[in-house]
């Protein structure tokens, strides 16, 4: 029987493109082949992976994707996963569209980043999502100049949670503490890297990203680990309003009705008396009140034959400057001069107030235009990162410092008419690197330079190292690259420099999401992307029935978040135990390279290994439902059988654990007087 192909289709071949093909290519494994197809309306000139065209062994259609003849040429019908990766938003959006008519069941994988529309065509299209690949990395760049061991920050479950670094020096309380004790509800280690010795994996892990400590570790000085624990406080949610919040009206008008009128005309008090414009708009507002109502009335009492209903439109007119309009009309009323006298001057009032109202309105238009001017005269001067660089990766960058980290910003753009507001945030506008001349480097704790001219990123970070060189402490450097080899040079040349590919740390979550997972977020650990994915288990899934260890240590995942709709009710565990298992319904969050991902979808575990328990005595009749309860809940031994062997000692109990898990096992049954040991395979 031959081997199964997937089909892919990747319809844009710039620098994300291409990422994607050469990701795509990592998943192609023994039992599952990988196809994939291109579409671009011409031939790359320059291809960054070193295969080149090769990796479209499912052929180059050269068009527009938007057409159903380019798609069809290029077998979409076959597809498993269609990529929509141009620079083109809405020829990505048109072109997906013509996809899912041509073939309902493929995939859809899109670059947009409009979030109001791609979180209502996912909500009306199954499968179907859309990334932005300038959001995704932002939180990359942003730690990568922090320089206090963070490495991601995240939520999960509504909990936010970060990943932590830190080398352990002489005086670190966790120097000689087991790494298994670590293992609690709020913290766990993922990663240990000995001193001088780089990462690689072995018989414990199939990844360099985590899991590369023998079981029994203890922690000495000098060793980096990476622990994951909850931050505090929860995750500030960002969120794009329109212009109207009609929540916030609808609130306010359930207020009114709540509170009663004394109560609302206090409030609206104490809302005049909190600033000088407030209490010029509303000492008008009552100006206008009682002038309309004298009008009204002068005019109701002195002229024959006015109604009521005149009168009060008449002083409406009056009030808007309109004495002509109504005293023209009046010239054959019998209008005492006086009269006229009185609406004369309250004509001209009315007209003050007016132009006073329209000056205030021109003061605020005036001041939220020109509040760069103001901004730029309240400069952070120290503890704030330099964003040089205001397009759509500075934003996002700025972003996530001041709502996510609460730190101050000060953002470098040649571009006025690009500055937003944003809390905490400072702007210079003009020559970038004339400009970091005021930015305060010094006492600055960091700079990202993500402008769309690498070597431009380059001179900033290095301008920016020559200023604050003299600063109480280092200068934390992030800089944008397009060419991943540049990115390398620059690691090896000047180091302290962290540079990153925007396109590349992007695909890998493009690509994760080409075969089902939904990408949450991403950092980088021991020189790996990892991926935040979130997994919605169904019937028939890799991951349905296994334990969260089997995972964690049989693909190299580490769960973070486990939702589960019981029948006893739904429930979330943040940071769940290794023997809870995942059942059909439940949803998972999970820490996992790329490579991870790729074990999971081929299912591919790493083999256990042999191990034998046993005891030179028989238990307490009270002890027997304990020993018994921990083989099953650690190592997935049904509780008769558990129980069997516990009740029959003296004896021995075979079992295929992974490492870690024996480790666990050993010390949860060693007060029972029950042994643990590896049994060694022939030969050895």
């Amino acid at each position: 029987m031959g081997a199964l192909v997937d089909s892919f289709l990747i319809c844009g071949l710039g620098s994300l493109g291409q990422h994607c093909a050469s990701l795509l290519k990592r998943f192609t494994r023994n039992e599952t082949e990988i196809s994939i197809a291109g579409v671009d309306l011409g031939r790359p000139e320059v291809w960054e992976a070193e295969s080149g065209e090769s990796l479209l062994d499912g052929g180059l259609v050269l068009g527009d994707c938007r057409r159903e003849e380019v798609l069809e040429k290029a077998g979409i019908r076959g597809c498993r996963t269609a990529l929509f990766v141009t620079s083109t938003e809405s020829t990505n959006v048109a072109a997906a569209l013509v996809a899912r008519r041509l073939n309902p069941r493929v995939r859809i994988v899109l670059r947009s980043s409009r979030e109001r529309l791609n979180e209502l065509l996912g909500s009306h299209l199954e499968n179907w999502v859309a990334l932005d690949p300038t959001d995704l990395p932002a939180p990359a760049f942003a730690l990568a100049a922090l320089r206090d061991g963070t490495l991601g920050v995240f939520s999960a479950g509504g909990h936010s949670l970060r990943v932590v670094e830190r080398v352990l020096e002489e005086d670190d309380p966790l120097l000689g503490v087991p790494v298994a004790k670590l293992h609690r509800d709020a913290l766990r280690v993922i990663s240990l890297k000995r001193a001088g010795i780089e990462p690689l994996p072995h018989r414990f892990s199939p990844t360099t990203a985590f899991f590369q400590w023998e079981p029994g570790a203890v922690l000495q000085s000098g060793d980096t680990v990476a622990l994951i624990e909850t931050a505090e406080g929860e995750e500030p949610e960002i969120e794009s309003r329109g212009f109207i919040d009609w929540e916030h009206v609808r609130s306010r008008l359930h207020g009114l009705k709540r509170d009663g009128i004394v109560a609302t005309l206090g409030r609206f008090q104490r809302w005049v008396e909190g600033g000088r414009n407030r209490m010029l708009a509303g000492l008008g507002c009552l100006l206008a009140l009682l002038l309309w109502l004298a009008a009204t009335l002068l005019l109701k009492s002195t002229v024959p034959g006015m109604t009521w209903l005149k009168a009060t439109a008449s002083g409406v007119i009056l009030m808007l400057g309109g004495f002509g309009d109504v005293f023209g009309g009046l010239q054959d009323d019998p209008v005492p001069w006086w009269v006229l006298a009185a609406c004369l001057l309250i004509t001209l009032t009315s007209i003050l107030f007016i132009l006073g109202a329209f000056g205030l309105i021109a003061e605020g238009i005036l001041s939220a235009r020109l509040d760069v001017v103001a901004r730029s005269g309240r400069l952070p001067r120290s503890g704030h990162f330099v964003i040089v660089g205001f397009g759509r990766v500075g934003r996002r960058v700025a972003e996530f410092f001041t709502r996510v980290l609460k730190a101050p910003v000060l953002c470098l753009t040649t571009d006025p008419d690009s500055i937003i507001r944003l809390p905490r945030a400072g702007f210079l506008s003009g020559d970038l690197i004339r400009q970091l001349e005021r930015a305060h480097l010094s006492r600055a704790r960091g700079l990202v330079a993500v402008t769309d001219d690498e070597v431009l990123n380059l001179e900033a970070a290095l301008v920016a190292r020559s200023l604050g060189k003299h600063g109480a402490v280092p200068l934390g450097l992030s800089i944008r690259v397009f060419d991943p080899e540049f990115g390398k040079c620059l690691d090896d040349l000047l180091p302290g420099v962290r540079a990153e590919s925007a396109y590349a740390l992007s695909a890998e979550a493009f690509v994760s999401a080409a075969f089902g997972e939904n990408i949450l977020s991403l950092f980088k650990l021991n020189g790996q992307t990892v991926l935040v994915a979130e997994f919605r288990v169904v019937e028939g899934d890799t991951l349905a029935g296994t334990s969260l260890g089997d995972i964690a240590y049989g693909f190299g995942a580490i769960p973070v978040h486990h939702f589960t709709s019981s029948p006893g009710g739904a429930a979330g565990k943040l940071l769940p135990s290794d023997e809870t298992r995942v059942e059909p319904g439940d949803v998972l969050i999970l820490l996992a390279s790329l490579n991870a991902l790729r074990r999971i979808e081929a299912n591919e575990r790493m083999e256990k290994q042999t191990w034998e328990l046993g005891g030179e005595s028989s238990l307490a009749p009270g002890s027997v439902q304990g020993a018994a309860s921990i083989l099953r809940n650690l190592a997935g031994v049904s509780l008769p059988e558990a129980k069997a062997f516990v009740q029959g000692l003296p004896g021995t109990l075979t079992l295929k654990l992974h490492e870690y898990t024996a480790f666990r096992l050993l010390r949860s049954l060693s007060p029972f007087g029950i042994a643990v040991k590896r049994v060694e395979p022939p030969g050895r």
